[in-house]
């Protein structure tokens, strides 16, 4: 993910003057900085940070960890979940590209590069219920911002292709729960109606 110049201003006043001298050279660009696997980040206070007992309650963190955030169903802080899903959709943009969003909405849901689906459900919280909650949030994101879809072929052509190969996956097992019927049905609606 590219990251702006730092723009770093030297405020040193001359003898007689209060004058602000400019930089002697242009700040040194930050370095790229590429987004870890969302499974590979550790669950260290430096990557996320709360302001109360809440899952919800998010002072900072890592794109990851927001991300995390936004694919935990905790049916007892409902509430929560939903402000807080719709402060990162109506924020995201300010640090993060929606393409990079699907992608780290898509590894959720699928879980960890070789994890079985036995393994996943006996893992806490359930791969089951991060899918559940990963299609909430693609619904709520689809519905409520769908203008970053409209403006973006690739991203929209990305998640339809994507929702179409987990809907056709699924169908014909019995996956108790699922969203992805209804997500699916969502998007097909939706990009029917694009030019």
């Amino acid at each position: 993910m590219p990251v702006s110049p730092r723009l770093e201003l030297s405020h040193s006043q001359g003898p007689d003057d209060g004058d602000v001298e400019p930089p002697a050279k242009p700040a040194e660009p930050l370095p790229v900085v590429e987004c870890e696997f969302i499974w590979d980040e550790a669950n260290l206070e430096q990557n996320i940070q709360f302001n109360s007992d809440s899952l919800y309650d998010v002072r900072c963190g890592t794109i990851n960890k927001l991300i995390e955030r936004l694919t935990l169903l905790d049916e007892t802080e409902n509430e929560a979940f939903k402000l807080y899903q719709a402060m990162f959709f109506m924020t995201y943009r300010s640090f993060v590209t929606a393409e990079e969003v699907l992608e780290k909405l898509i590894q959720r849901f699928e879980g960890p590069p070789g994890e079985s689906e036995e393994d996943g459900n006996a893992r806490h919280p359930p791969q089951s219920k991060i899918r559940k909650a990963t299609c909430l949030a693609l619904v709520h994101w689809f519905t409520h911002h769908f203008r970053d879809f409209k403006q973006k072929e690739s991203l929209q052509k990305r998640f339809w292709n994507w929702i179409t190969e987990v809907y056709r996956a699924e169908q014909g097992k019995n996956v108790k729960d699922s969203l992805v019927p209804y997500t699916y049905k969502m998007a097909e609606k939706k990009v029917r109606r694009l030019p």
